[in-house]
């Protein structure tokens, strides 16, 4: 009887030490009266919500399915259960715990809600939608719904509909959390960044510390070209999360585009040794040391491109065709065209966000082909470029050059030709026909001197 009475104290120390926010405390009492009593499921359930105030989702979910083992019928603890799986990218998952708490408790719209985002992050838009319109059977006055699948529209890049919900949201609760942010969101989609500068002041000044809200802000006004603005938010963020790599890696670019390559350097470096696993952050580090042009950068830089290739495999689809063009053109200037080829045609099969132009990826495939030393494929990609641009100037270097190498000096003469009458100005050419002119010059005495000896033998 005392170990049941000392049980039951602890989890009321621990409802208390939760309430003043003291995560780690909680957890410790909680586990206590769990040593006395393993078999309360409800004890279980408040572990898992501690853990998962406390951001450790992976634990939290353990504790929740010990929750669910000895209640299988409880569908808040499905419900916890799916937002850690969602924490944890794990969506699949999400969706399995999410639906099961919408089967046990099919008049809250909880689920419904965290469904809305689950399906989203999936990719599938309709299961989405459909979850949403749940929502509204079950309320709809509730903004939250309209919230959620605007934040799924804007996932999928649809921002005009995404503003029409966020709409909706605010004409029926006009205080919903994160409501200017999600504005501000899809103002700056649809490249209206002023407004969404601000909109996200806005909500700052509601939430002065959101370090989501100012790395968002920071990425507007970088796009506005304010870098020293951009440049004070970052720091901003790094006051409150010293250990915030995302902020270290814009910072380390903005401090690079503000002619500080050194400072933007050690940004680089600090973001890749707190998360080398961070989108762009070896690209980055690679262009910046290659700029730098030191002994030993180059073969480091090698190492970390064929880090980001192997990382850019493993996301899969996830992965735009953008991301293998940065890759692809760092590879080129690495000196590894073989590699650089292989990332170029790895764009080709992903889908672009159209920065880059269809002709544009073509060339780059002509560059790394000729640079690989498969001159007949690389004059094939710089024809296929013409097809598509004729006046595209680019690709005719390419053939002229291919031309002068392999002495088809007539070819070689007609690309030079072609490029100089649509630009005149154009240096390149200009010392290439003068290359070619020296050569035939030489070529015609030595056939001079050729036929000279061939009449004296005779």
């Amino acid at each position: 009887m005392s170990d049941w009475v000392d049980a039951e104290k602890f989890v009321e120390q621990a409802h208390d030490l939760f309430e003043r926010g003291r995560f780690d405390a909680a957890e410790s009492k909680l586990r206590e009266a769990l040593s006395l009593n393993p078999f309360e499921p409800e004890w279980h359930y408040n572990l898992g919500l501690t853990l998962e105030a406390a951001g450790r989702y992976r634990e939290a979910l353990s504790a929740i399915e010990d929750a669910v083992r000895l209640s299988p019928e409880d569908g808040v603890s499905y419900l916890l259960g799916g937002v850690a799986a969602l924490r944890l990218d794990e969506f699949d998952r999400a969706v399995l715990w999410l639906e099961r708490a919408a089967e046990l408790d099919p008049g809250s719209i909880d689920a419904q809600l965290h469904l809305i985002d689950a399906f989203a992050q999936l990719g599938d838009r309709d299961r989405a939608e459909t979850a949403f319109y749940l929502c509204q059977q079950i309320d709809d006055r509730d903004a939250r719904p309209f919230s959620a699948m605007a934040e799924a529209l804007l996932e999928s890049g649809d921002a005009h509909r995404a503003l029409v919900c966020l709409r909706e949201a605010a004409e029926r609760d006009a205080d919903l959390p994160k409501l200017h942010s999600q504005l501000a969101r899809a103002h700056a989609v649809t490249g209206r960044l002023e407004r969404a500068r601000q909109l996200f002041l806005i909500e700052l000044r509601q939430d002065p510390g959101d370090t989501d809200t100012l790395m968002e802000l920071a990425d507007v006004l970088v796009r506005m070209k304010r870098l020293t603005e951009a440049s004070e938010k970052l720091r901003r963020v790094l006051e409150t999360e010293p250990d915030h790599s995302e902020a270290h890696l814009a910072l380390g670019r903005i401090e690079r585009d503000l002619g500080r390559p050194e400072s933007g350097l050690s940004y680089l470096e600090l973001a890749l040794r707190l998360d080398s696993d961070q989108p762009g952050v070896r690209r980055a580090l690679s262009e910046a040391l290659m700029d730098r042009g030191s002994p030993g950068d180059l073969a480091r830089t090698r190492r970390m491109l064929e880090a980001d290739a192997e990382s850019l495999l493993q996301d899969g689809a996830v992965v735009g065709a953008d991301e293998f063009v940065e890759l692809g053109d760092l590879l080129l200037r690495a000196g590894t065209p073989e590699r650089a080829y292989w990332a170029f045609r790895s764009a080709q099969e992903r889908p672009s966000d159209e920065s880059i132009a269809d002709h544009e990826l073509l060339q780059r495939l002509s560059v790394a082909a000729f640079q690989k030393g498969d001159v007949a494929q690389g004059n094939e990609w710089a024809a296929a470029v013409l097809k598509r641009d004729p006046r595209f100037v680019p690709a005719m270097h390419n053939l002229a050059v291919a031309a002068f190498r392999e002495h088809r000096n007539r070819r070689c003469r007609y690309w030079i030709e072609r490029a100089i009458g649509l630009d005149p100005d154009d240096r390149a050419m200009k010392r290439l026909r003068l290359h070619l002119g020296m050569r035939s010059f030489l070529g015609f005495f030595e056939s001079i001197a050729l036929s000279f000896r061939e009449r004296r033998l005779g």
